[in-house]
C-alpha cells in the first residue's frame, strides 16, 4: 500500500531526478525530463538557502521524502509525527521546553485574566548532517531505470544509519550529530513472561511505558519503536496501531521503546546532492579516510576506486537533519516474551 502511493509521489519523484541529472549534467548530456520544473528547485536549494516559504514545492518534496524514508525507517515514521521546523539560514533554533510551560486557567466573568510569566527553560537545536557516497556504474545511470536504482541505493542506505543514531544511548557531538534519544535515559523494570502469561506480560510492560511518558504524550501521540521479532508478536497478540504508532527499527535487536512525539522537534532542510566521473573515491564505510595531516604523515586509506578509471559515477547526497527533546519523554525496557 505504502509503495504504491509513493510511487504516485511527484514530488520525491524529482528528487530522485535531480540526483540523476546531476550525473547527467556533469558528463554534458541533456535534461531528459524538461517538463519537471521542481528538479531544477531542488539543485538550486542545494547549492543555495532557498526558503521553503518562497518555493513551497520543495517544503512538499522534503515531506515526500520523509514519508517515502518510512518503509526503510522508523526514524522517519516518527518524525511524521513530531513538530517539524526548518533552518534556513538560522545557525540554531530555540525551542521551550514543554515540561514547564506555564498553565491556563478558568476566569470568571469580567474579572481580569491573569498573566503567567512563561519560563525561561529552553532547548535548543544545531544543525547537523548525515551523508553518503554510492558508486554507481554510468550504465545504470543512463538506463530508464535510473530514478529506481538511485532511490533505493539511497533509502537502503540513510534509512538504517538514521535508525541507528536516533534509537542509540550515544550522547551527541558538537558539530557531528545530535544525541541518540536514549541517552541517558536508564530503562525500566519489564516484566517476567518466565513466570506470567507471555499476553500478561506484553500488557504490563505497554502499561509500564506509556504511564512513564503520560505527562507529555496526553490522549495519544505515543509511539512504540521496536525490533520485527517484537513487532510481529504484539501485531498477533494484543496490540492495536490505532492507540499507538508501531515502527520497526531494523537496528534494534531487544529494546522496546516509547517517544511523546510532541515532545521531539526534528528540523529537516533540502538536501545537498553532488556527482562526479573523474573523483577516487575510498571505498570504505566504517573506517573514514583521515584527513590530511591528522595523523602527521597520514597516507590514504584502501581500497580506492577511480570512477574514471571504472566508468562509474559517485553521487554524494547530504541531508541537513537535527532533532532535540523538549522533555525527558523517552522510555525504554528490554522485553522478555
Amino acid at each position: 500500500m505504502l509503495e504504491r502511493q509513493f510511487a504516485k509521489s511527484g514530488g520525491v519523484r524529482s528528487l530522485w531526478r535531480a540526483c540523476v541529472l546531476r550525473t547527467l549534467r556533469a558528463r554534458g548530456e541533456g535534461n531528459p525530463w524538461p517538463e519537471d520544473h521542481v528538479v531544477d528547485l531542488v539543485l538550486r536549494a542545494a547549492q543555495s538557502p532557498t526558503s521553503l516559504t518562497d518555493a513551497p514545492e520543495l517544503a512538499t518534496v522534503l515531506a515526500e521524502f520523509v514519508t517515502a524514508l518510512v518503509p526503510y525507517s522508523a526514524a522517519a515514521g516518527l518524525f511524521n509525527l513530531s513538530t517539524n521546523l526548518t533552518f534556513g539560514n538560522a545557525a540554531t533554533i530555540a525551542l521551550p521546553s514543554i515540561s514547564d510551560l506555564p498553565q491556563a486557567d478558568w476566569i470568571r466573568e469580567g474579572a481580569p485574566m491573569p498573566v503567567v510569566q512563561g519560563v525561561a527553560s529552553a532547548v535548543s537545536m544545531s544543525p547537523h548532517k548525515i551523508g553518503t557516497i554510492v558508486a554507481l556504474s554510468n550504465e545504470m545511470m543512463r538506463s530508464s531505470s535510473a530514478e529506481a536504482v538511485v532511490r533505493e541505493a539511497l533509502m537502503n542506505n540513510i534509512g538504517p544509519s538514521l535508525d541507528r543514531s536516533l534509537f542509540s544511548a550515544a550522547p551527541g557531538t558538537p558539530g557531528l550529530r545530535p544525541p541518540g534519544l536514549l541517552d541517558g535515559v536508564p530503562p525500566l523494570g519489564e516484566a517476567d513472561a518466565a513466570v506470567m502469561p507471555k499476553t500478561e506480560a506484553m500488557i504490563e510492560d505497554l502499561e509500564t511505558l506509556i504511564e512513564a511518558l503520560g505527562p507529555y504524550g496526553g490522549n495519544g501521540r505515543i509511539a512504540l519503536i521496536c525490533s520485527a521479532r517484537h513487532s510481529v508478536r504484539l501485531q498477533n497478540t494484543i496490540f492495536s496501531e490505532k492507540e499507538y504508532p508501531l515502527f520497526v527499527a531494523s537496528t534494534l535487536t531487544t529494546q522496546l521503546i516509547a517517544v511523546a512525539a510532541s515532545a521531539l522537534a526534528v528540523a529537516v532542510d533540502p538536501p545537498r546532492i553532488d556527482s562526479s566521473g573523474e573523483t577516487v573515491m575510498h571505498m570504505e564505510d566504517t573506517n573514514p579516510l583521515p584527513i590530511v595531516g591528522d595523523p602527521p604523515g597520514g597516507v590514504m586509506a584502501t581500497p580506492v576506486r577511480s570512477a574514471w578509471q571504472t566508468d562509474s559515477t559517485g553521487l554524494r547526497f547530504v541531508l541537513p537533519v537535527s532533532w532535540v527533546l523538549r522533555a525527558p519523554a523517552v522510555a525504554w525496557l528490554t522485553p522478555t516474551w
